[in-house]
């Protein structure tokens, strides 16, 4: 047969050039494909208002509001100025309407105040909130890192490996959550019976009973995974935890062990399953040495990427 020249190292270089380049606008459109939702808005809350009911019942007149939380919202149709502004308070959400498109003047008389991810009624309708709690770790949360040391939250970086089971490690590729300054009253602090205790927001998935389960889902009694002792009962929860910072780094592996327990990286609102196989394209983007989405979700996640995610129940 005919016999294949042998490539030149100019032609290779200039061949991996193009490959890299290749792989990376595949990348980029694969992103943009699953994730075209999360650049369509940064919006970071939804309240529903359910018409008639005091039960938010789905089958009652519904209707939605979208934007980011503490801040005005212009709901106006036809000619008929209408505005909302949903304030995050520390046990919940403080809802208002108006009758101007810039939340001035007078209410319209609907003022609700209530918890989130419940529902709350006026005595003629009922609403549902979410998006005022984020779903992270404190900034004085623990991981180990393969070297043995053992590193706050605020203190980990892109690239750093840290324990994510008994006797595995993990890198750190993508930060789904990194805020310094923000202090959360949404922590829960779970206490085991090995001497443990993690403290998580209320949203995020820990491994309870051998199934990913909601951190305030989690019970006394629960067997939660202590990294080094394996299974161990839950004696203690305290809920409303006072807390500085909002950290949520994402393994290449999916979980990462937090003050000696293992947890997932994801949380109710991120399924767990989907999201890391949409974050492949970020995994993929960290193996050749860049960033999809940067810091896009670090701040806050957009709520349409949220609401799509709701609609699915969380796997594990």
């Amino acid at each position: 047969g005919k016999t294949r020249r042998k490539e030149t190292e100019r032609e290779r270089e200039v061949r991996k050039v193009w490959e890299n380049g290749v792989m990376r606008r595949t990348a980029g459109l694969c992103a943009a494909a699953v994730l075209a939702v999360v650049a369509a808005s940064a919006w970071g809350m939804q309240m529903c208002e359910y018409r008639g009911t005091t039960v938010c019942d789905e089958a009652a007149t519904k209707v939605c509001y979208e934007g980011a939380k503490n801040e005005c919202i212009d709901t106006t149709t036809g000619g008929d100025a209408s505005s909302v502004l949903v304030f995050c308070t520390a046990d919940g959400f403080d809802f208002n309407k108006f009758n101007t498109n810039d939340c001035t003047g007078p209410t319209t008389g609907i003022s609700v105040v209530g918890t989130e991810d419940s529902c709350t009624s006026n005595g003629d309708n009922s609403y549902k909130f979410s998006g005022c709690s984020t779903d992270c770790f404190p900034a004085d949360a623990l991981v180990e890192t393969r070297l043995g040391a053992r590193k706050r939250m605020d203190e980990i970086a892109i690239g750093d490996e840290v324990r994510v089971a008994r006797e595995l490690f993990s890198e750190v590729y993508f930060w789904g959550h990194k805020d310094a300054e923000t202090v959360s009253r949404n922590y829960v602090r779970i206490a085991l019976e090995s001497g443990r205790a993690l403290t998580i927001s209320r949203n995020h998935l820990v491994y309870a009973n051998g199934k990913l389960l909601r951190a305030d889902e989690v019970a006394v009694g629960d067997l939660l995974v202590d990294a080094d002792v394996g299974a161990s009962a839950v004696v203690q929860i305290e809920t409303g935890v006072a807390k500085k910072g909002l950290y949520n780094p994402h393994t290449v592996h999916g979980d990462i062990v937090v003050d000696g327990v293992i947890a997932s990286t994801y949380t109710s609102v991120q399924l767990s399953a989907l999201s890391h196989t949409l974050l492949a394209v970020e995994r993929l983007a960290y193996r050749l040495g860049f960033s999809v989405l940067g810091n896009m979700l670090e701040t806050k996640r957009p709520a349409l990427l949220s609401i799509a995610l709701e609609l699915t129940p969380y796997s594990n």
